[in-house]
């Protein structure tokens, strides 16, 4: 969304899937929540500890690494049935740029007011059961005329890994069908 923003000339599609939404917070608060909402006592004490050593710029390298893959079973609609975590290495400087840059373009309203400026054809894929709510979706993609939104039923964050062949069989024929 942020790329075709920025460069409407170079943008010919839209596809979007589970994102974090352009208007408000875009879900980033109930986001967190419904991760934690779902963590033992114990889960969740050791992530809010890893995230106030965060917070305090006091993180240890590995602490975000750990915190993801406390969270990473709960962006799936069945956690116990989660596929494995790719392993990874944290970068946390770039963490914490990603995290102030999103905050601040929400705040800028860099998407709610650019959305609406594009015209290409734009499809927004979410799954049902994401962490993040599917509303937030709804509510960036009416943002961009003549957007497609596709719920997908009994999965979460990563349609592809829960269900392969949900995105592509959307995007088979996408933008090749009628957008109205």
């Amino acid at each position: 969304m942020h790329f075709a923003v920025a460069h409407p000339e170079r943008t010919g599609v839209l596809v979007v899937i589970d994102p974090l939404g352009a208007v408000g917070d875009g879900g980033m608060e109930v986001f967190g929540e419904n991760l934690l909402r779902q963590l033992s006592p114990a889960l969740r004490a050791r992530v809010e500890e890893l995230d106030a050593a965060e917070q305090r710029g006091e993180q240890q390298p590995g602490d975000l690494v750990e915190s993801l893959g406390i969270l990473w079973p709960y962006y799936f609609a069945n956690p116990n049935g989660a596929s494995p975590m790719p392993p990874i290495q944290g970068d946390h400087e770039g963490h914490l740029e990603t995290w102030a840059s999103v905050r601040a373009h929400l705040e800028a309203r860099t998407l709610e007011d650019g959305l609406p400026r594009l015209d290409l054809p734009a499809i927004f894929i979410h799954g049902a059961l994401d962490p993040i709510p599917a509303d937030e979706t709804e509510r960036s993609a009416a943002l961009v005329r003549g957007a497609r939104v596709h719920v997908l039923e009994g999965i979460g964050h990563f349609p592809w890994l829960e269900q392969p062949g949900s995105v592509v069989g959307l995007l088979r024929d996408f933008p090749a069908t009628d957008q109205g």
